[in-house]
C-alpha cells in the first residue's frame, strides 16, 4: 500500500509542474499571476492549477481503474485534494518567486500542456512532457538565491532545504561527480557514495522511484512488502498497475493485485492448513451490512470494527471514523474521518494557509506558525 500511496501523492503532480518549468527561454512579455511576473496571455496561475488537477485526475481515473477508486472514490474528490495541496504547497512558493522576480509563469503555454495530459498514454512519465516545458521559466543565474529548482535558469538546481533557505542555484552534476539530492543531470540520480549514477531501465534493480528512468520502482511483493532504503525492487513501466482480480477470487493485501471496481480485498477467515488469512475480493457493503477487515469494505467515512488479530471474529460492523477532536484509530485503513488528520493521537481538521492550526501536521502547507498555517518558504 505504501508504494501506491506514494505514486499518487501530490509529489507526482509537483514533479509535473517542476518538469513543465525551468527553461533557458525567458518567455514573452511581462505581467503576472493576474499581475507581475508572467505573461498576460492565457489563464491566471490559480485557474491553471485547477485545470491541471482535473486533467491529471482524469488520467489517473483512466489508467489506474480500481486503484483510483480505492484512493479517491471520484475524479472530483481527487481534483479537490490535488488542487488544495498544490495551492498551499509548491504554487504558494511559486507565487513568492514570481513576486520576487525569480520566476516567470507563462499562461499561454498551459493549453498545450493540458492537452498533453489529456492525451497521454498510461505509460507516460510526467517528469518529461515537452509540451509543458515553458510554463514556468526560472530567472536566477548560478550562484543566485532560490527557494526551489524552478527559480533556477537553464535547468540548474536549487540547494534550498528546510535547514538552508534560501539556497543557491548551481549547475547540475554529471555522471561520476559528487552529488546531493536533486543535483544530478537528467537521466542520473544521486546513488551510492553520493555519486551521480545512470538511472535504471525497466527491469533494472532499484530501491526508490528516482532510481528508474520510468520513475516507478515496483517494491510490493512477498519479499519486499513496502518502501524503504533496504528493500529491493525492480523498475517497471510508468503507470503500470497490478492485475485486476474478479469478485470472489483470492487477492493480495500486499498490492500485488487489486480487486475490480466495487469490490475490496478483505480477510474472511483462516486457512486451516496454513493458519494464514484467507483474502478474497468481496463486494463493498452498506453501513448496515456485515464487513471484513482489509482494504476499505465500508462506505467512505466508515471503517470495519472486526478484530480477528485480537482473537475476535473476522466479521464486523461499519462504524463512523473519528471526528474532529476525537481520538485517532490505530487499527484501521483510515485513522480519522475524511478531511481530518491524526495529530498526536487526536483527529484535527486539515487547515489551509491563513487558517488556525495546532501543529505542522495539520497544515496542508506543512508549516504552522503562531497558531496559523503559513507558506513553507522552501521546498522540504
Amino acid at each position: 500500500m505504501v508504494r501506491f500511496v506514494g505514486k499518487i501523492s501530490i509529489v507526482v503532480l509537483v514533479l509535473m509542474l517542476a518538469a513543465c518549468g525551468s527553461s533557458a527561454d525567458s518567455g514573452s512579455g511581462s505581467g503576472g499571476v493576474g499581475g507581475a511576473g508572467g505573461t498576460n496571455a492565457g489563464p491566471a496561475l490559480d485557474d491553471s492549477v485547477n485545470m491541471l488537477a482535473k486533467a491529471y485526475c482524469g488520467w489517473m481515473s483512466k489508467c489506474q481503474g480500481p486503484l483510483f477508486e480505492l484512493m479517491f472514490n471520484t475524479e472530483a474528490q481527487c481534483a479537490t485534494n490535488f488542487e488544495a495541496n498544490l495551492v498551499d504547497g509548491p504554487v504558494a512558493r511559486f507565487k513568492l518567486s514570481i513576486d520576487a522576480g525569480r520566476l516567470i509563469y507563462d499562461g499561454s503555454k498551459i493549453s498545450a500542456c493540458i492537452t498533453a495530459f489529456e492525451s497521454a498514454s498510461c505509460g507516460t512519465n510526467f517528469e518529461d512532457l515537452p509540451a509543458c516545458d515553458a510554463v514556468f521559466v526560472g530567472q536566477v543565474a548560478d550562484g543566485g538565491d532560490c527557494i526551489s529548482n524552478e527559480d533556477c535558469a537553464g535547468g540548474a538546481f536549487c540547494s534550498a532545504n528546510e535547514q538552508t533557505c534560501p539556497g543557491k542555484c548551481a549547475a547540475r552534476n554529471a555522471r561520476g561527480q559528487a552529488c546531493t539530492k536533486d543535483s544530478c543531470t537528467k537521466g542520473l540520480y544521486c546513488g551510492e557514495g553520493d555519486t551521480c549514477t545512470d538511472k535504471e531501465l525497466d527491469g533494472g534493480a532499484c530501491t526508490d522511484d528516482e532510481h528508474c528512468l520510468s520513475g516507478d520502482c515496483e517494491q510490493d511483493s512477498e519479499d519486499s512488502p513496502g518502501n524503504g532504503p533496504d528493500e529491493k525492487g525492480v523498475c517497471v513501466k510508468a503507470g503500470m498497475m497490478p492485475p485486476t482480480i474478479k469478485l470472489g477470487e483470492p487477492c493480495s493485501l500486499e498490492m500485488t493485485s487489486v480487486c475490480e471496481a466495487g469490490a475490496a480485498c478483505v480477510m474472511t477467515g483462516l486457512d486451516p492448513s496454513t493458519s494464514e488469512p484467507i483474502t478474497l475480493c468481496k463486494a463493498k457493503v452498506a453501513v448496515d451490512e456485515t464487513c471484513y477487515l482489509g482494504f476499505p469494505h465500508c462506505p467512505s467515512g466508515y471503517y470495519c470494527d472486526a478484530k480477528p488479530q485480537d482473537g475476535g471474529s473476522f466479521e464486523g460492523a461499519c462504524q463512523a471514523l473519528p471526528k474532529d477532536g476525537e481520538a485517532c484509530l490505530t487499527e484501521s485503513f483510515g485513522t480519522c474521518a475524511p478531511g481530518l488528520v491524526c495529530d498526536q493521537g487526536t483527529c484535527r481538521k486539515v487547515a489551509r494557509i491563513g487558517e488556525a492550526c495546532t501543529s505542522n501536521a495539520t497544515c496542508i502547507s506543512g508549516l504552522c506558525e503562531s497558531g496559523a498555517c503559513v507558506v513553507a518558504p522552501c521546498d522540504p
